[in-house]
């Protein structure tokens, strides 16, 4: 419980969406990049009817009440809130709204590869290789223990095991075999 509690601070971003409003940041939710499958809350300050929790559909959306459609997929939570801001004021349903957008459902990590248990885990913030390693229960006797292969988004590269590269949500990291 703790761990979703943390995931939910770290990625949440209040985003104000007149020019005058203010946005804060955090560095962890700044590589985050809303997907398909992911579930996130659009909230309206002081506007219950206009906030909620959407799941991002297939082509990349939320199906937002009043609006319709707002392309969310590849924003950040921030670009998101502001997206659903904009909509609202364009459509010239609220004058200046104050819109917060946070992760509360986001797509699970892969760990692969020899490792002692691969398989699917929930992501949380802060992950790293190395933590990974761990959540998978540790290398296997024929696993390369220097590095690891890091799939985001149909790319994959090589990384050193060692590095502090963050794995983010849908991920895959796959630890190869060595060679003796």
């Amino acid at each position: 419980m703790w761990k979703l509690f943390a995931l939910l601070l770290t990625l949440t971003i209040a985003a104000g969406c007149s020019s005058g409003g203010q946005v804060q940041a955090d560095t962890s939710a700044a590589d985050y990049a809303i997907a398909s499958g992911d579930k996130i809350k659009l909230t309206v300050e002081g506007e219950k009817d206009f906030s909620g929790e959407f799941v991002v559909d297939g082509s990349g959306s939320v199906s937002a009440p009043s609006v319709g459609s707002v392309a969310v997929a590849g924003l950040s939570l921030h670009d998101a809130a502001r997206a659903y801001g904009d909509k609202l004021r364009d459509a010239q349903i609220l004058r200046d709204p104050k819109v917060t957008a946070e992760a509360v459902g986001v797509r699970p990590i892969f760990v692969l590869g020899e490792v002692n248990r691969p398989g699917q885990y929930a992501y949380a913030s802060g992950m790293t290789v190395r933590s990974v390693v761990d959540l998978a229960q540790g290398y296997t006797y024929y696993a390369k223990q220097s590095g690891a292969e890091i799939t985001r988004a149909g790319r994959t590269v090589e990384v050193d095991a060692d590095t502090e590269i963050k794995i983010l949500p849908g991920d895959t990291v796959r630890i190869p075999k060595r060679i003796f």
